[in-house]
């Protein structure tokens, strides 16, 4: 058996289910297999708002659902009054996600789920991440791991199962991936982040980060588009940077990769 048969199956042994839902590829995807399996009366979607996610990304989950047809449920967390998450050290993922769940599972079960799924892929094993812990801990179930998915299998499924939008939809991960280890998080940390990459997406660029250590902007876009940002955008962007306050900008000459923030833990 396949492991998209093998995901089916999994959820059919389920009555329902509540979905720890952002609008990106893997949880979409869950969703929507979710939804053919157990129909849409017994998913629930849970989406959790906080500081840390970029705006753009909630937008898009909040159409994306209405498109569907999904039921879809906000729940909030106030993550820069925990000080644990502020404090930005190499397990902040786990404090952050530990809250961010608890509060997922909260209102799963106040709407009567007693099962919380996340999207979490057998890709994501690869990196340094922590909230695993947290997800062990809160009874979270990855089912998407469980049989054996990659993202990449993720991405064609999506497209040929159930032609959803997000099938291409660059990854993205919460803002505080921007920020340095150690460097404690700030709202204008934050907002320089999220108005930088909102620009470089305004420019053609979805595909980026915009590392901050500091007065200075990393860039990282796709090797590709070194050539189109050098000859067309490397003035506007530095103006614009400079116009949100940070002084230098540097294109990192390794180019876009995820995760980049993880570099060195080893040493």
């Amino acid at each position: 058996m396949d492991a998209f048969n093998r995901l089916k199956e999994n959820l059919a042994a389920y009555d329902k289910v509540a979905v720890a839902y952002s609008g990106g590829v893997d949880s979409s995807f869950l969703m929507a297999v979710a939804v053919e399996v157990l129909g849409v009366e017994n998913v629930l979607g849970i989406y959790v708002e906080n500081e840390l996610n970029p705006r753009r990304d909630r937008f898009d989950a909040y159409v994306l659902a209405e498109m569907m047809g999904w039921q879809v449920k906000v729940a909030d967390v106030a993550l820069m009054e925990d000080d644990d998450v502020v404090a930005n050290d190499v397990n902040r993922c786990y404090f952050c996600k530990r809250k961010t769940f608890a509060a997922a599972k909260a209102c799963a079960e106040e709407e009567g789920y007693d099962v919380l799924l996340d999207g979490t892929n057998v890709d994501d094993l690869s990196d340094h991440r922590p909230g695993f812990k947290a997800l062990k801990e809160l009874g979270v179930k990855s089912p998407l791991k469980e049989v054996g998915l990659t993202k990449d299998l993720v991405r064609r499924l999506s497209k040929k199962q159930y032609d959803l939008p997000t099938w291409n939809k660059p990854s993205n991960s919460c803002l505080a991936t921007r920020i340095p280890y150690d460097t404690p998080l700030t709202k204008e940390a934050l907002r320089l982040v999220e108005e930088g990459e909102g620009y470089l997406h305004e420019l053609g660029y979805l595909t980026c980060r915009l590392r901050l250590h500091g007065n200075v902007a990393r860039v990282e876009i796709p090797v590709a588009d070194f050539q189109k940002f050098m000859l067309n955008h490397r003035e506007d962007v530095a103006a614009y940077f400079k116009e949100l306050g940070i002084t230098y900008t540097a294109l990192d000459v390794v180019g876009f990769r995820s995760g980049s923030g993880n570099e060195g833990l080893d040493q």
